[in-house]
């Protein structure tokens, strides 16, 4: 077994004008949080969230890891 597995994740990996950030929780799995609204959303396809958004480079000032993580999650309807 890979002893980094599971160490490099999750991470921020993007943002979209700094309301909303983009965390890689996987290798090929991600989660979006909205900042302003408060709402972390339910973990996804990595490629298809960056293929629906505008997404741009990390950059200063922005929230920490922690602080984007302590967001509650929204449930969405099975």
């Amino acid at each position: 077994m890979d002893s980094r597995l599971g160490s490099e994740y999750p991470k921020i990996i993007a943002q979209q004008e700094g309301e909303a950030y983009l965390i890689q929780t996987g290798e090929e799995t991600g989660q979006v949080v909205d900042w302003d609204d408060k709402a972390r959303f339910p973990e996804f396809n990595l490629q298809s969230i960056l293929a629906r958004g505008y997404w741009e480079e990390l950059t200063p000032p922005h929230p920490t890891l922690e602080e984007l993580m302590a967001i509650k999650l929204v449930q969405t309807a099975k």
